[in-house]
């Protein structure tokens, strides 16, 4: 899934999204502070099947890279957390 600021179009239907053909765990993960990211431009859901399992992580006082923000290793470990609950 993309923003609509990286797709060039803020049209895309959700049935239309590539996202839809995810069929696995997925776990989206996106800084609070995301100014291409934002809460009404960037709602996960519709863009997922429910067979893909998602679950969304939002990093509190984090921009569009959170590997790049200081609290990058709270934001690994929670990610490890949830691969480790995915594959058990």
């Amino acid at each position: 899934m993309s923003t609509a600021a990286d797709s060039g179009s803020d049209n895309l239907p959700p049935a239309r999204s590539s996202s839809r053909s995810i069929k696995v765990p997925t776990l989206f993960v996106v800084g609070d502070k995301d100014q291409y990211c934002t809460t009404d431009a960037c709602t996960p859901r519709p863009y997922y099947s429910d067979k893909g399992d998602l679950k969304a992580t939002v990093v509190p006082d984090s921009g569009h890279d959170v590997q790049l923000h200081k609290s990058a290793t709270q934001t690994n470990a929670a990610i490890l957390q949830w691969v480790k609950d995915a594959v058990s």
